[in-house]
């Protein structure tokens, strides 16, 4: 049994870690509440069914801390990491965090790369998309590229992207000359924006990273107008053998983060909302050994507390 602590607990993604763990309660005998951030100090929440306050991160938040979850920014997480005694494992859930930082682990790709008393990376939801919907086909392809787009939901600004994408929506349904823009420098309500480029160029080098085999990726993000969950557009080139339609669909079936819909026309991210796996849609063919699939995942749950979740679920 085990002392967790938690960063900035009450954020979407803290919420959504403390509901994980409150499913796994034979892992840990205390779990700290703890954050950075001015506006949560001293709500009220509970852990275990008992009334908790969360309290300012100060030095000695993570002493005699097993493990610790460490959601946000990598300019918000430079305190955190460095009160972090040593021994103690860090899981970062950065969306900016490269394989500089720690080691990238994404449970039932690479879990065994998960080491007690290191700094772990539970990668950026996109990275961990690609890498799930890659992992099967490794063992079909002699050399695979990859091509990813993948449209990025509002929730990963946390609340404050939720809120502003809502109010944008309203502004321009009521006519309103105002503009909120504070989250999104332009429209995104009834938009789709590109983001920079230099926002995803460590997510190939991440998900090479946990495959562990040689499979070159590029993977470029939108900023799309939905609430939540991630749109997956994939391009898979496999050279020197082609495996065909069948056995690619069938490698895919196999594995249990992976789900075939039944009506594919109809897929969207609103349908991966609180699921747990990823949802596959199309699977194309295109050029002779090219083809096509599109999926959608909820970046809360699979693209970030459960995979962190059990990732410590194997540290522990």
């Amino acid at each position: 049994m085990s002392v967790l602590a938690l960063l900035n607990p009450t954020s979407l993604l803290g919420n959504d870690i403390r509901e994980a763990l409150e499913q796994r309660r034979e892992l840990w005998t205390e779990l700290r509440l703890v954050t950075t951030r001015k506006d949560e100090v001293g709500r009220l929440t509970d852990v275990r069914g008992a009334a908790t306050i969360v309290a300012a991160f100060d030095q000695d938040s993570l002493t005699g801390v097993d493990l610790a979850f460490l959601p946000g920014s990598m300019a918000d997480l430079a305190e955190p990491l460095a009160a972090a005694a040593p021994g103690t494992t860090s899981i970062l859930l950065a969306g900016d965090a490269d394989v500089e930082r720690g080691t990238p682990v994404i449970a039932g790709v690479n879990l065994e790369a998960a080491q007690r008393g290191e700094t772990l990376v539970s990668p950026h939801p996109a990275a961990i998309a690609v890498a799930h919907l890659v992992k099967p086909l490794v063992a079909l392809a002699q050399k695979l590229s990859v091509s990813a787009t993948v449209i990025l939901p509002a929730s990963l600004f946390e609340q404050e992207g939720l809120d502003e994408l809502f109010e944008q929506t309203r502004q321009i349904l009521t006519f309103s000359s105002e503009k909120a823009r504070k989250v999104f420098d332009e429209q995104l309500a009834f938009n789709l924006l590109p983001v920079s480029a230099g926002s995803s160029r460590h997510l190939p080098e991440l998900v090479e990273n946990t495959l562990g085999s040689k499979v070159d990726t590029s993977i470029q993000l939108l900023q799309g107008a939905v609430f939540h969950s991630l749109g997956i557009s994939l391009q898979l080139r496999f050279e020197g053998s082609d495996p065909g339609l069948e056995p690619i669909r069938l490698a895919l079936e196999e594995s249990p983060y992976l789900e075939f819909v039944d009506d594919p026309d109809q897929l969207g991210p609103a349908a991966a909302a609180g699921r747990e796996e990823i949802l596959v849609g199309h699977l194309q063919t295109g050029r002779p050994g090219e083809y096509w699939l599109w999926a959608v995942m909820d970046n809360l749950t699979l693209g970030g507390a459960l995979n962190a979740v059990r990732v410590a679920e194997a540290v522990l």
